[in-house]
């Protein structure tokens, strides 16, 4: 690949409860140098300073990954409760962020609470979902505006404990 050329690598089959890891297999990707080069249609969404992560529900079971694979659905009851509540089998694609006096925490921060072995307290934290990568079946080939209406259909929106990412498009 070379830099500064337009690149895209969809992301392959997934299997529930299995973590795809993140930025490698589970969703749209660009490099680019210069942004405004670009031409077409396109969408932009923010990238915090939260941990990456995957929740994965099936059936009643919720599991959330890291970006490292691990299981961290014990140190956030509150998006597990969340997630349980929504319908379908799924996957879905974001960010955990902690939002304190109104402003994102440092990615350090929110690893270090992930880490901690002090009681889990996950009011400030919540999920910015980007992507929909499994739903009742697999997704794999599918554009991301589709992907991304199912998201929206799934989602309360921008309430709650796993918000739909405010996402910007191109004018074309």
């Amino acid at each position: 690949m070379e830099f500064g050329k337009l690149a895209v690598r969809l992301f392959s089959a997934v299997e529930l409860m299995k973590p795809a890891k993140s930025g490698l297999q589970s969703n749209e990707f660009f490099l680019i140098d210069n942004f405004e080069t670009l031409q077409g249609n396109f969408v932009v969404q923010p990238k915090y300073d939260g941990i990456r992560c995957q929740i994965h529900k099936s059936d009643e079971r919720v599991v959330i990954f890291s970006d490292e694979q691990r299981e961290i659905q014990d140190r956030f009851p509150g998006v597990v409760d969340a997630a349980s509540k929504l319908k379908g089998a799924f996957i879905i694609d974001g960010e955990i962020i902690k939002i304190e006096e109104g402003r994102p925490e440092r990615h350090d921060q929110v690893s270090a609470y992930v880490h901690s072995k002090t009681p889990p307290d996950d009011s400030a934290f919540h999920v910015e979902a980007f992507d929909l990568i499994f739903h009742d079946g697999q997704l794999d080939g599918r554009p991301l505006a589709e992907r991304w209406a199912m998201l929206k259909e799934l989602l309360p929106g921008r309430d709650g404990k796993i918000k739909l990412i405010q996402t910007m498009r191109s004018a074309g």
